[in-house]
């Protein structure tokens, strides 16, 4: 790419090696609840000899009947679980099959995913490699890796999500992928040794901002972050459109992802030797960006928006998906105690009465760029860093929340530390 491209393949393909792996490049072991702990072990009582004559007991007929009914429905249910979910995966598996894929996360370490009709091939570029034969989860949550092709012997693993509509792939929770042209496992190396540029380049972009007009004379602001770009439309009459988005690259694209990591906005790339100039591709458009400070591409943006403060969301469903699955406990300007648990459609409010007991309720709730509304109850928000949450209710009143990392037991002890402050 304008040099660059071809300076640093060069680079990579000098350095590159590949060595031995296991746990798929983590540190993590695959953990399996063993048998024998599972189900607790009972002494056989000692062999006895049967009397002559068992005494006779005669189970009502009907009970047996309506017994064997339930487990024949039982039987019915599980089988067509069973049915489901092995279509499912082998639906999931076709649709992959004979395709490669390239991704990199936020401590810029790339991936490669190579998958055949069986075998697999996993990557990274420090060092960790695993190839063996693949199969996924019923419920398509992750992938197995084993060294046979009888899948006996289990010798890594990930979690996955993939969506065939969007032909969209996370691995390891955050990791997006993206497909590449290669179809086989052969052609998975080069794609990671590209990848290389890739992270060069992404690594050089973090905390950089940049400047560029269309053929229209529209201006566009880019503020660009580890995972994270703020994306800045400028139109003619000199208003913003701001949104805050996910970012990944590989060696042709840079993609734009919502907080669903749902693809936005593909662009192709390309950047000048001295990295002063990005060139982006927009619908067969090539835009030059310039590359600009932060007090000047926040003068261009425009007094709507502080560089650095604008919330990861688009819409209102993305401020939904952001704060989904968080815990929170807080402490109110009253001295009230409380905790939030944002879960799917509801969330769950708590709070300690004056005789130490824990209430609560679970709500209806939603999100927007200015208010979160639980059940009946509407508040502003505001979030001065990613792990404080401030809530301020219609009457003025304000709780303090922080973001409390593990299940609800640890937001109970997140409380009880309030409580006893």
């Amino acid at each position: 790419m304008r040099n660059l491209k071809k300076v640093a393949a060069v680079l990579a393909a000098m350095t590159f090696a590949m060595t031995a792996f296991t746990a798929c490049g983590s540190s993590t072991e695959t953990k399996e609840t063993p048998v024998a702990d599972a189900v607790p072990a009972t002494e056989a009582p000692a062999a006895t000899e049967a009397p002559t004559e068992a005494p006779a007991t005669e189970a009502p007929a009907a009970a047996n009947d309506d017994n064997a009914d339930d487990a024949d429905a039982d039987d019915d249910a599980d089988a067509d679980a069973d049915d489901e979910a092995a279509a499912l995966a082998a639906e999931l598996l076709d649709a992959v099959s004979n395709t490669v894929w390239v991704g990199m996360d936020t401590e810029y370490t790339c991936y490669v995913l190579a998958f055949g009709e069986d075998e697999i091939y996993f990557a990274d570029d420090i060092g960790g490699e695993i190839e063996g034969y693949w199969d996924i989860t019923a419920d398509a949550s992750h992938i197995f890796i084993y060294s046979d092709a009888e899948m006996t012997d289990e010798i890594g693993g990930f979690d996955w999500e993939y969506d065939e509509e969007s032909d969209t792939m996370v691995i390891m929770d955050t990791v997006v992928m993206a497909q590449t042209d290669a179809d086989s496992i052969d052609a998975a190396v080069e794609e990671l040794q590209k990848m290389s540029l890739a992270k060069t380049v992404a690594e050089a972009l973090n905390e950089t901002y940049w400047f560029g007009t269309d053929s229209t004379d529209s201006g566009l602001v880019l503020a660009m972050f580890e995972e994270k770009m703020i994306w800045a439309s400028i139109d003619n009459e000199g208003t913003p459109v701001v949104e805050t988005l996910y970012w990944g690259m590989d060696y042709d694209n840079i993609t734009l992802y919502n907080a669903g990591y749902e693809p936005v906005l593909e662009m192709g790339w390309d950047i000048s030797e001295d990295m002063s100039s990005l060139f982006l591709t927009i619908d067969g458009e090539e835009i030059e960006m310039s590359q600009t400070t932060e007090d000047d591409a926040a003068t261009f943006i425009g007094a709507a928006v502080t560089i650095g403060e604008v919330e990861p969301a688009a819409d209102d469903d993305d401020y939904s998906s952001y704060f989904d699955g968080t815990l929170w406990a807080g402490l109110g300007d009253d001295g009230t105690v409380a905790g939030l648990v944002f879960d799917g459609a509801e969330a769950s409010m708590v709070a300690v009465d004056d005789d130490g007991e824990l209430v609560g309720e679970d709500v209806d709730w939603a999100a927007d760029a200015e208010y979160i509304y639980l059940g009946d109850n509407v508040f502003t928000w505001e979030m001065p860093d990613d792990e404080t949450l401030i809530l301020t209710e219609e009457d003025g009143s304000v709780t303090s929340f922080a973001l409390v990392e593990g299940t609800a037991d640890d937001l109970g002890a997140a409380m009880a530390v309030l409580a006893a402050e």
